[in-house]
């Protein structure tokens, strides 16, 4: 084998060992602080309808399934640590939620009468758009379509999400 060709070989293989070094150092340091593949989608940078109205001024779209299921994972269980690390009365409850819609699902959680959203996930044909993650007395999320935008608020009550749509209230 000459020199060029085992120096190209040599290389190719050190970009290919480079490389897959890379990936693993960061998949690593997403573990270390915390970042999941499954989680949070980006956001999408194009504009979105009016809140609450159509993208294309045609009619509302169709009443929205809210969750049936009751909260679930309190974080405040006896022996199980809250949101602060503490255990004990003296921490606030956690309660997330899951609503899933005909545009989309997504979760929030509520740390008194603070919301977070946690995660999201529009349906095919949707994307999601102004985000509004929290915490806050009030988080947004809005899922876009080509012809129509649907936009949810959450607001927590009791210490339990509640959402609603723009003009729910």
């Amino acid at each position: 084998m000459s020199l060029t060709v085992r120096r190209v070989l040599g290389g190719g293989a050190a970009w290919v060992a480079g490389a897959v070094a890379s990936i693993a150092v960061s998949m690593l340091a997403l573990s270390i602080i915390g970042v999941e593949s499954a989680g949070a989608l980006p956001v999408s940078p194009q504009p979105v309808a009016q809140v609450g109205q159509p993208a294309t001024g045609g009619p509302l779209p169709a009443p929205i399934r809210s969750a049936a299921q009751p909260p679930v994972h309190p974080s405040s269980a006896p022996g199980s640590r809250g949101p602060t690390g503490s255990t004990g009365s003296g921490s606030p409850t956690s309660v997330q939620r899951q609503f899933d819609t005909d545009f989309g699902g997504f979760s929030a959680r509520c740390t008194g009468d603070l919301a977070y959203l946690l995660s999201w996930s529009p349906a095919p044909d949707f994307h999601a758009a102004n985000v509004q993650r929290g915490p806050g007395v009030l988080v947004r999320l809005s899922f876009v379509g080509s012809a129509r935008t649907i936009s949810f608020r959450v607001r927590c009550v009791g210490g339990v999400p509640h959402m609603s749509t723009d003009g729910d209230e």
